[in-house]
């Protein structure tokens, strides 16, 4: 069964592709609205399952999503590529 999907915030999403560079995704979370852009290294960084340690604590939430993102069966995440 397929959830109700929740609105973007137009501003949300209009900020996170401002701040698009050449070596980020973003990526929007249909089911809460939230918008993420993530880097070539986090993405990385889940798809090999590098351990968190070896990352900086600020970057770790962002390979946790990644990693969300990459077991994401339901298509919750939708890429905006």
């Amino acid at each position: 069964m397929m959830k109700a999907k929740k609105p973007v915030k137009l501003i949300d999403l209009v900020d996170e592709i401002e701040m698009q560079m050449n070596d980020t995704f973003t990526y929007i979370n249909s089911a809460t609205g939230d918008v993420f852009t993530l880097s070539r290294e986090e993405i990385g960084a889940a798809e090999d399952e590098m351990p968190f340690e070896n990352f900086p604590e600020w970057q770790r939430e962002n390979i946790e999503i990644a990693n969300q993102i990459l077991e994401d069966e339901d298509g919750i995440f939708v890429d905006l590529h």
